[in-house]
């Protein structure tokens, strides 16, 4: 009996000693794991700034209508292709690159030529499209239209399919929705939804046109600089159009947006220059830098004018600020990581704790703000007392219909506050 008791004494601290190597094991796994996943990120994001940084050279040689620099072996034409695409910018990248593509280089460049020449097709359509619709809307329905963002941008790039457009958008005034929609079903278009605090109308056409008629400029942060727009534009051709002081604020209105919400990518920067190097002797500086003192951005916008000269310009420079970072790896409109990360910083400058920081994360994207919800369900616009049911309706099919997305979103949410 005692030689049984000393026994069980005596295999206790070894027990003991074994679930600790076993427990430090474990976090030594955990910890490899993590630094491994952290170096794969660190290295996927350096091939996307490389990419994106050899795409900015192919853009540049178009522009300057020469032949463009050698591709840098570190940067694979899978890796151009995918930044190309996802910058919006196939087309132009591709009449750069076939100037230089190796006999290897075959199969890729066939697939880019093929999406470049869709990219040229879809231009055509949504031109011809665009124009039809504008006809329809001023000769049938008297209805006073104004062009807005890629459809003006077009006339300034060399080609217009180089700048490729997602969707068509353009202002009508408020009353005139019914009889807008009215036209665009006589026309085949489909209504989908309203988007933007209900001042978007979202139409599709298969197989490639998207149209957005807008009934304010903005929804967002500066929407009464444009409350009395019409006042300040002119009728051409039957056509309204902003004064370039106007149209160019607008343009960096929609950068910001993107920029602080989930990104934005080269594209952007290089509206910018093209509009800058076309119409900048036509804006009255004082009148705009007084515009970004107002609204506290003078450094942001000085930055991303200073930034699209050095990237396209004479001067050429890419450098290594946050700004170009962000916007070397973020694609045409941002990424999803962006979008958490921006969400992440905004809840912390308002809750310096970081527990309360991440408990408030979870629970404004666990139940959205009103103007979110009414994105997702428009007809809240006119039953906001239903907001609190659609949050569980919402709770019950994300799962569903995003399962990816919300995995992709928690594993972010679990690591914030965690020290880098």
């Amino acid at each position: 009996m005692e030689n049984d008791e000393w026994q069980e004494r005596r295999t206790e601290p070894v027990n003991e000693r074994d679930t600790m190597k076993n427990s430090r094991k474990t976090n030594v796994k955990s910890n490899t794991s993590d630094i491994e996943a952290k170096e794969k990120k660190e290295q996927q994001e350096q091939e996307k700034i490389l990419a994106a940084k050899y795409l900015i050279e192919l853009i540049r040689s178009v522009l300057e209508e020469r032949k463009p620099q050698p591709k840098p072996e570190k940067v694979s034409m899978k890796q151009l292709f995918l930044t190309a695409k996802n910058n919006n910018l196939i087309c132009m990248a591709y009449d750069a690159l076939r100037q230089i593509a190796e006999p290897e280089d075959e199969d890729i460049m066939k697939k880019w030529q093929k999406t470049s020449q869709s990219c040229t097709v879809m231009d055509a359509v949504q031109r011809s499209e665009g124009n039809k619709i504008f006809r329809a809307f001023t000769e049938q329905g008297e209805i006073r239209i104004l062009p807005m963002k890629g459809w003006i941008m077009k006339g300034f790039y060399p080609r217009p399919e180089y700048r490729q457009m997602g969707d068509l958008d353009f202002l009508i005034d408020r009353e005139n929705r019914k009889k807008a929609r009215d036209i665009m079903c006589g026309m085949g278009y489909r209504f989908v939804k309203n988007e933007c605090d209900d001042t978007v109308d979202v139409y599709k056409k298969e197989p490639w046109m998207y149209v957005e008629i807008h009934n304010h400029m903005t929804p967002y942060k500066n929407k009464t600089k444009y409350e009395k727009i019409w006042e300040r534009c002119k009728k051409k051709d039957g056509l309204y159009a902003m004064n370039w002081d106007d149209y160019y604020m607008f343009m960096l209105d929609h950068l910001e947006k993107h920029f602080y919400s989930s990104g934005c990518g080269v594209r952007f920067l290089l509206d910018l220059f093209i509009f800058m190097e076309k119409k900048g002797k036509e804006l009255h500086r004082d009148v705009l830098e007084k515009e970004f003192r107002i609204r506290g951005e003078e450094n942001f916008f000085e930055q991303l004018e200073k930034t699209a000269l050095s990237w396209f310009g004479k001067e050429y420079h890419v450098g290594d600020t946050r700004m170009e970072k962000l916007i070397l790896v973020s694609g045409a409109f941002g990424t999803d990581n962006q979008k958490y990360t921006n969400r992440q910083e905004k809840i912390q400058k308002k809750y310096k704790n970081k527990k309360v920081a991440k408990a408030m994360y979870f629970l404004t994207r666990t139940f959205p703000e009103y103007s979110y919800m009414c994105n997702i369900y428009p007809f809240l616009y006119k039953i906001p007392i239903l907001m609190p049911v659609m949050w569980i309706v919402r709770l019950l099919c994300a799962p569903v219909t995003k399962m990816d997305r919300i995995r992709k979103e928690v594993r972010f949410w679990k690591n914030m506050g965690k020290e880098e």
